[in-house]
Formats: C-alpha cells, structure tokens, sequence
C-alpha cells in the first residue's frame, strides 16, 4: 500500500471510522444469516467489522472503485482473519444479481459517487424487497468549525479544495429526497455526534492538508518543492485552529453525521 492508503486505515480508521461503522452497523440491524453488501468501502472498516461482529454467520460482498483501497482492504481482512467478496466496481454499477442482499451499507461515500441517483437506485435494486439500505453523510461544513477554516486556508493558497464535496449531502431533507427517490419507503434521518481524538496532532494535520492539495487541478504537476511551500502555509495558517482543538498531546474533534435508514419499497403486484 502507498502512503496515502497507509495513512488512511492507520490514522484516520481507529480514531474516526471504525467508531462511526459500529454505529452504522447498529443502525442497519445486522443479523446472523444475512446477505450484505458494503458500498464505497474503502479500506474496509464496515465489512470487516461486520465480519468480526457474525463470523461465518453472515455472507459480505465489498466494492469500491479504488484498486489502492482494496489492496489494503484485502490484507488488512487477510490479517484479522475478516472473510469478505472484495469487487473493483463502481456505484453506479454495481455486479450483483437484482434482489441479491438483506442490507446495504454505505459510510460516507455517497458525496463521492459521480451520480448519487443512479448509485441510489442501484443500491435498491440489489436490495431484497424490504431489504434495509443504511448509510451516513457528513452533516453541513458549518457544524463542522475546524474544517470550515481548513477550507479557507485551502482557497486561499490553492484553490476550491475537494473537501466541499465531503460535506455537500449535509442538508438532511436533500438526503432524504435522494433516498426516497431511488424506490425506498420509511426513510429515517437521525443527525448523531460523537468525538474522535487523534493522538498526533502534526500528523493529523498533514493528513488533512495533503490529500486535499493532492485532489486540487491546479496542484497536480507542479513541481514538489513548490507544492510543500504551499503546504507549509496552509500548516502555518492552521496552527492556531489545531492549538485549539488540541488537549494533552492530542486533537479531539467532535463531528457530525446524518445516519439514515430506509427500506426497499416491496415488490408490486
């Protein structure tokens, strides 16, 4: 795995997305016996902790459209001995029969589908009908302050970053028209919060800064000692908000999600 994928399941996974996956995981009422799917899985975080939680009780299918992701997704599982499908596919695309699982899962990847739609509706489609859809999305950059100055940070030195698209579902009656959209009935939309802490705060920031210039047209290209210039201001610009957020050697961050619930509308006729 590169460095970006490394830093991703042994940074940001512990301290944020493996907490947010057991409530996913919760929300969506997983049972023994079941057929699941994990759309957008990334490096994995909620198949494998569906596979921890059932064991062999529970068939679990995982696509996401990043190779880079996957390959850590694999030997990370192969490590803790997580027994999932792992698929190169996208969304909007998906490789499955029609009626295929009992319940589809999707932690924060739905902003990153080309066509949220049609991503939406393949999710039903694979679905059983009365099959449970679950997923989670950022609630809206405001309720987020730490990032709204990363962001201003980010245009000042380079350009609209790709971090306005992490929080752009964040408007809970746009999600739930989307979902609602996509042939599903009895949409839930439960906005939760709960606290990360990140035990380097030089590493945390980092974290955050590099991707989102990596992701930047205008940074792509440029020669590396001027992209870690640019880096090296936007870290400076960010000191004071992370001294903020930091407390004992580490940051702790609130953040903020809608967690929704919907159900597959049953067959007619």
């Amino acid at each position: 795995m590169n460095d970006a994928e490394r830093g991703y399941e042994t940074q940001m996974v512990p301290a944020l997305f493996r907490p947010w996956a057991m409530r996913l995981i919760d929300a969506a009422d997983v049972r023994a016996g079941q057929h699941m799917l994990d759309v957008g899985c990334g490096t994995g975080i909620v198949a494998r902790s569906v596979a921890q939680r059932l064991g062999a009780n529970a068939t679990i299918a995982a696509i996401d459209r990043s190779p880079r992701m996957l390959a850590v997704a694999r030997e990370v599982a192969e490590r803790e001995g997580a027994a999932v499908d792992w698929c190169e596919a996208r969304a909007e695309r998906l490789p499955f029969a029609d009626g295929s699982f009992d319940r589809v899962l999707c932690q924060f990847a739905l902003v990153y589908f080309d066509d949220r739609g049609q991503a939406l509706a393949e999710c039903a489609r694979v679905l059983k009908p009365g099959g449970l859809l679950a997923l989670g999305v950022w609630q809206r950059l405001d309720c987020h302050p730490f990032y709204r100055r990363l962001r201003d940070a980010l245009c000042r030195h380079a350009g609209p970053p790709a971090l306005d698209r992490a929080f752009s579902l964040g408007d809970a009656a746009e999600l739930r028209g989307l979902i609602a959209a996509a042939n599903f009935e009895a949409v839930e939309i439960d906005a939760v919060s709960l606290d990360a802490h990140f035990p380097d705060p030089a590493s945390f920031l980092a974290g955050e800064i590099e991707p989102e210039l990596a992701a930047i047209p205008a940074m792509q290209g440029m020669a590396p000692e001027q992209r870690q210039a640019i880096a090296a201001s936007i870290s400076q610009d960010m000191q004071a908000p992370l001294g903020e957020i930091t407390r004992g050697g580490h940051v702790e961050l609130t953040f903020h999600a809608h967690l929704a619930r919907a159900r597959r509308r049953e067959a007619v006729g």
